[in-house]
């Protein structure tokens, strides 16, 4: 018996075994048989090889702000965390938004040294404007210590630009994209009430978009893009 123009031994029964490569397109394999009078019986066997198609797959090692070196604490560290994933007054989520501030709420703790208390936190529906706004104008300017302290302000949701692309605005949990000016925040004018207490230094983390485009296939409002020029 000859497979593939190799010889195989062949059982009292008749049955026989090859081992051989396939590649993905398969392969025609020719078996001959002979007899003891060198008469010959040749077959053409089409093997397909079984294969599963799937796409690579990242795999990512979990978030764990517990690994390395822990910061010391800072006492004259503030920060105020703002995530958002589900609106009030659009459809479109920003997913796990939510998710990250909490997670930064933990590294703000572990790396940054921030003491817990010293660490204010609004998800979803208590990130309206007014409940932002309050938290910058009340809570941040009374612990701020002038020329002391060092603040951080982390941002995770939808925000939007003028029809201009002059200014840009975040987007609270109630606010509404057709109404930029009233119902959503200034950037600008979030970093100036900020800047007003004089901490000794601030850091600003927007997780963001200014398209007009989520995290998702969703669209917030298209006619509101920023074009960026070289």
């Amino acid at each position: 018996m000859l497979v593939d123009g190799a010889p195989v031994s062949v059982t009292a029964n008749g049955s026989f075994e090859w081992t051989g490569f396939v590649p993905s397109t398969g392969k025609d394999i020719v078996v001959e048989a002979f007899d003891t009078a060198a008469l010959v019986s040749r077959e053409v066997v089409r093997i397909e090889r079984i294969q599963t198609l799937q796409k690579g797959i990242l795999q990512f090692d979990e978030l764990n702000p517990m690994s390395g070196k822990i910061a010391q604490e800072n006492q004259n560290a503030l920060a105020l965390i703002v995530g958002i994933s589900e609106y009030d007054r659009t459809n479109a989520p920003a997913i796990f938004a939510d998710n990250d501030a909490q997670f930064f709420q933990d590294y703000a703790a572990l790396k940054l040294g921030i003491p817990e208390n010293n660490i204010t936190t609004l998800l979803n529906a208590d990130a309206g404007q007014v409940d932002v706004l309050l938290s910058v104008k009340n809570w941040l300017a009374r612990a701020v210590k002038q020329e002391q302290s060092d603040v951080y302000v982390f941002f995770a949701g939808h925000g939007l630009a003028s029809d201009d692309g002059e200014e840009m605005f975040l987007l609270p949990y109630d606010g509404a994209p057709e109404l930029l000016e009233e119902t959503t925040i200034a950037r600008q004018k979030l970093f100036k009430e900020i800047a007003a207490s004089n901490p000794g230094s601030v850091t600003v983390f927007l997780d963001t978009c200014y398209s007009g485009a989520t995290r998702g296939k969703d669209v917030l409002l298209a006619s509101r893009p920023i074009a960026i020029r070289a």
